[in-house]
């Protein structure tokens, strides 16, 4: 009975150990994806302040266009 008691509680603790090795894997997997994240969303914030500055620029050529359009002509300046 003894024998067929630690045989079971063997196979007990090797399943919890690979259940445990599973979940490490999974962390480990995890914590890589999330450092790829990060660096994406600092790429996203970087694109982000590139955008913006694109569409201030552009708003200032509108106006621009639109006061050649309303004056005539604009002056320029140098």
């Amino acid at each position: 009975m003894s024998t067929s008691t630690s045989a079971l509680k063997a196979r007990h603790y090797n399943a919890l150990a690979n259940s445990l090795r599973q979940l490490q894997g999974g962390l480990q997997e995890s914590e890589f994806q999330m450092e790829r994240l990060a660096d994406h969303l600092g790429s996203m914030q970087k694109m982000g302040t590139h955008s913006a500055a694109q569409y201030v620029h552009f708003l200032r050529l509108l106006e621009y266009h639109a006061d050649e359009k309303v004056y005539g002509c604009v002056e320029t300046v140098g």
